[in-house]
């Protein structure tokens, strides 16, 4: 019986990986981080942990958006008594069955104005918890954007060959992905397959205004922090306007972190290229191109 992992990482799926840095053991990823006036983010290196966001607190409210195409072709008596059986009164149930003529428009009505789409969506990003990752590490736009105009950092990320936990690839289009469901269905028929599909189209899809991102994104079913393993550390980018000080804090954490778990993370110096709108990292095993 195929898993959700199945589904999830398909061909398609796996070919997209080979644009990533990458070598014989791992796919690397990168993350922007943001310093704010107490230097919270710098907690990473001591606690290991990703904060699974929801998709409420977005910058876009478009991200996790999608439309939903409820079938209400086969509303009949019998569906809907089925439905709301487990909520309905014995005298309820009995009279939508003896009387249906006299019910019938009234509960297509309540039927149609259930599958509402905008509340359904902001149950569906109640549900979810979302870590952003990216495959442009030196683009401009990414450190103007969640940097503070390059002031803080980005870490690279290892994610082993070996394991199928990996963060998936976002797609890119300009229109809404479209889910379908019959207005009753109260469970999947093939749960494996129908989950992988909200998840792809719910939380794996964005408008191609956010293609320069080339994004990626671990998943999970509830927003908040999650612990992981510090051996997912590889490399910190450090930014072109990173004061001294936060340079300082930044590289006490790491000398911290690596001789308390006996890592040999390093941190790089970007730099503005010579004669292009470029950033460069000397020094750097996979960005010193």
């Amino acid at each position: 019986m195929k898993t959700i992992e199945n589904y999830l990482y398909t061909t398609e799926v796996l070919e997209k990986y080979n644009s990533l840095n990458q070598d014989d053991e791992y796919f690397y990823f990168y993350k922007h981080f943001w310093l704010n006036d107490k230097k919270e983010i710098f907690q990473i290196f001591k606690n290991f942990e990703f904060h699974y966001k929801s998709p409420l607190d977005f910058n876009d409210p478009f991200d996790c958006h999608f439309s939903i195409d409820f079938n209400l072709d086969g509303f009949t008596k019998e569906r809907f008594i089925k439905f709301i059986q487990s909520k309905a009164t014995e005298q309820e149930l009995n009279s939508f069955n003896n009387n249906w003529n006299e019910h019938e428009e009234r509960c297509f009505l309540q039927v149609q104005n259930a599958c509402n789409t905008s509340k359904y969506l902001e149950d569906f990003r109640n549900l979810w918890g979302v870590v952003c990752f990216n495959n442009n590490p030196l683009n401009l736009l990414m450190w103007s954007h969640y940097t503070d105009s390059h002031k803080g950092f980005s870490i690279e990320f290892k994610f082993p060959k070996s394991k199928t936990f990996m963060p998936l690839p976002i797609t890119y289009t300009d229109t809404y992905p479209i889910i379908s469901a019959d207005w009753d269905e109260a469970e999947f028929k093939d749960p494996p397959k129908s989950q992988a599909e909200i998840i792809n189209k719910g939380l794996l899809t964005k408008s191609s205004d956010w293609s320069y991102e080339k994004e990626f994104r671990l998943i999970s079913h509830r927003p908040g922090n999650i612990i992981f393993d510090p051996d997912l550390f590889s490399s910190v980018i450090i930014g072109v306007g990173m004061s001294n000080p936060d340079k300082i804090l930044l590289q006490q954490s790491l000398d911290e972190m690596n001789s308390k778990h006996e890592l040999k993370v390093e941190a790089y110096q970007a730099e503005l290229a010579a004669k292009t709108y470029k950033l460069s990292v000397p020094d750097h095993p996979r960005l010193d191109k």
